[in-house]
C-alpha cells in the first residue's frame, strides 16, 4: 500500500478493494496518462524488495477511463481489463478496449 500511494497525486483517490486488489481514481486523467500510471505502479511493486519474501512480488493492472461513465460502471471495465492482463501473461498493464458509457458496459468488437 505504501509503494502504491507513493504515486498518486493529491486529488486521487487509493483504496483497497479486496484482499489484493486496490483501486485508484484519477480525474482528468485520459487513458495515455492511466496507463503510464499504471506501469509506474507496476514497475514499483516489481522492483520493490518486500522484506521476507522469497519471490518476486508483481501485479496486473487493469483500466478503464471515461468522463461521463458512473464509478460503477468504470469498476467493471478495469474488472474486465485486469482479467485480461491476468490471463494474458500477468505482471502487465490492460486498457478495457470495450466501450464504457452511462449504464452500460459493451465489450470490444
Amino acid at each position: 500500500a505504501t509503494a502504491l500511494r507513493s504515486r498518486v497525486r493529491n486529488n486521487d483517490l487509493a483504496a483497497r478493494i479486496g484482499g489484493e486488489e486496490f483501486g485508484f481514481v484519477l480525474p482528468n486523467t485520459d487513458d495515455d496518462a492511466a496507463r503510464v500510471f499504471g506501469e509506474s505502479i507496476r514497475k514499483v511493486v516489481s522492483e520493490r524488495d518486500f522484506e521476507g519474501l522469497q519471490v518476486a512480488c508483481t501485479i496486473s493492472v487493469g483500466i478503464a477511463s471515461s468522463a461521463r461513465a458512473p464509478l460503477s460502471d468504470l469498476l467493471v471495465g478495469a474488472d474486465r481489463a485486469l482479467y485480461l492482463a491476468k490471463t494474458t501473461g500477468r505482471n502487465r498493464v490492460e486498457a478495457w478496449r470495450g466501450e464504457v458509457r452511462p449504464g452500460v458496459i459493451v465489450p470490444a468488437t
